[in-house]
Order: C-alpha cells, then sequence, then structure tokens
C-alpha cells in the first residue's frame, strides 16, 4: 500500500538494500571467511561464518533461516570468487523483502 511505502525512508532504504549488505559482504564473506579458510578447511569455514552472520542478526526466531541464507551467501562468494556477486546477490534478497513487506 502507498501508506506502507511512505513508511521507509529514503535513507532506510538505501541502508537496509545497499548499506548493509555491502558491509556485511565484506565482514562476513571476505574477512571472516579468507580468516577462517586460513585455519580450517572450506566447508567449516563456510557453516562457521554463517552462524556468526546469523547471530549478528538478533532475530533468533529466526536464526536458522539467516544462517541457510549465510550459507547461500558464503557458496556464492566461494564458488565465484567475487565480493561483488554475493553483494548483488545480498542486496537483491533485501529489496525483495522490503517489497514483500510494504505491499
Amino acid at each position: 500500500s502507498t501508506v506502507a511505502a511512505a513508511a521507509i525512508s529514503p535513507v532506510a532504504l538505501v541502508s537496509i538494500v545497499l548499506l548493509a549488505p555491502l558491509v556485511e559482504e565484506f565482514v562476513f564473506r571476505y574477512a571472516v571467511i579468507n580468516i577462517l579458510m586460513s585455519k580450517f578447511k572450506q566447508t567449516w569455514s563456510i557453516l562457521i561464518s554463517s552462524l556468526f552472520f546469523s547471530i549478528m542478526h538478533f532475530d533468533f526466531p529466526f536464526i536458522f533461516g539467516y544462517f541457510l541464507i549465510g550459507v547461500i551467501l558464503a557458496l556464492v562468494y566461494v564458488r565465484t570468487n567475487r565480493l561483488l556477486v554475493s553483494f548483488v546477490v545480498h542486496a537483491s534478497m533485501n529489496l525483495i523483502v522490503v517489497i514483500l513487506q510494504i505491499s
């Protein structure tokens, strides 16, 4: 609805769709996975970084969903070795969530 759409400010929209995914992809995919992969196998690195990602969202009823999203994003990053690709997937997911919430 128009009222629901008006409830999300442009700043909030940019933060949710662009800024948060950019920061989260840099931290959880680029930094955490690369650090973990220097000490653990790839599978464990993906699972541990996804666990951190899910806990960081502080939304415990949906923690398993965030964990699965973390695994998907980690697999995208590891398979492509491109942060931009995982960022675009993450930003797209967030945009879909925003659209569903305001419609």
